[in-house]
C-alpha cells in the first residue's frame, strides 16, 4: 500500500525492516507527492498506511477496513467532477476478519 501511494518502496532492505520493527526507524513519507497537495489528505494517507504497517499483525486493520478508510479519505477530499474517487459506499466494514462487507462502488 505504501508503494502504491508513494511510488517507492517503504524499506530499502531487511536491515531497514528490522529497524522499523524494533522501533529504531520511523517510516518516512515523501512530501512532494501530487496527492499530498490536497489539504488534509496527506494526514489521512499517513494514518491509514501507518496503521496497515503496524508491527504486531493483531493491531493491523483488515483489507475491507483499509479499503473503506481509503474510500472515505478520497471522498472527503474530492471536489466536484475532479474527484479523486467516486464512491457510493453504503456500509462500513467491521474490523474483524471473516464475513466483513466490502465497500460497494
Amino acid at each position: 500500500m505504501y508503494e502504491i501511494v508513494c511510488c517507492q518502496k517503504a524499506f530499502s532492505g531487511d536491515y531497514s525492516v528490522s529497524e522499523y520493527s524494533n522501533g529504531t526507524r520511523i517510516l518516512e513519507f515523501p512530501s512532494d507527492l501530487e496527492v499530498f497537495q490536497v489539504e488534509g489528505f496527506e494526514t489521512a494517507v499517513r494514518n491509514t498506511v501507518s496503521r496497515a504497517l503496524k508491527v504486531d499483525p493483531a493491531n493491523r486493520p483488515t483489507a475491507p477496513v483499509l479499503n473503506y478508510d481509503f474510500v472515505i479519505a478520497f471522498s472527503e477530499f474530492s471536489y466536484g467532477t475532479d474527484s479523486l474517487i467516486v464512491s457510493t459506499t453504503k456500509n462500513e466494514p467491521s474490523s474483524s476478519s471473516g464475513s466483513s462487507r466490502v465497500a460497494e462502488y
